[in-house]
């Protein structure tokens, strides 16, 4: 599985994505190259900055999971 963390999250919760076998790209590893890597990947995970709509979904139809925190902080 390939998962990619389009934005800074906290390590730790890089941490919890590891499996073995999986790769996991983070924002700082996809240095701009989001829509490229989304080709062959399986999970995205965005929080606001990033927007991860249905055109960028629909070129990139082996994505069968898109991620976000949306809401208030609290």
């Amino acid at each position: 599985m390939k998962i990619l963390v389009a934005e800074k999250i906290a390590a730790s919760a890089v941490d919890v994505l590891r499996e073995p076998g999986w790769t996991i790209l983070t924002h700082d590893q996809l240095d701009g190259k989001l829509e490229r890597e989304l080709e062959t990947a399986d999970a995205l995970i965005v929080r606001s900055a990033v927007q991860a709509n249905a055109a960028l979904l629909e070129q990139n139809l082996r994505v069968r999971l898109a991620g976000s925190r949306r809401g208030k902080r609290r």
